[in-house]
């Protein structure tokens, strides 16, 4: 006897329908794909580590430079 969620069946449902009405599971994607590259300001990239240490060590020279200002 399987238990059957409803939100999990109406999330499937909904699935199903996005699939059918955009043609297949690849046309969906270029949908998407297509959707994302109108709004590149919402993306949210990869940042590299190299870039992250950069940032630290920038603050931390701000925040001396801040601090040697009191």
């Amino acid at each position: 006897m399987a238990f059957e969620d409803p939100i999990v069946a109406e999330v499937r449902d909904v699935r199903e329908k996005l699939l059918a009405d955009a043609g297949g599971f690849y046309e969906y994607v270029r949908k998407l794909k297509a959707l994302e590259s109108g709004d590149t300001g919402r993306l949210v990239t990869k940042v590299h580590r190299h870039d992250e240490l950069h940032k630290a060590v920038s603050c931390a020279e701000d925040f001396a430079e801040y601090k040697g200002k009191r």
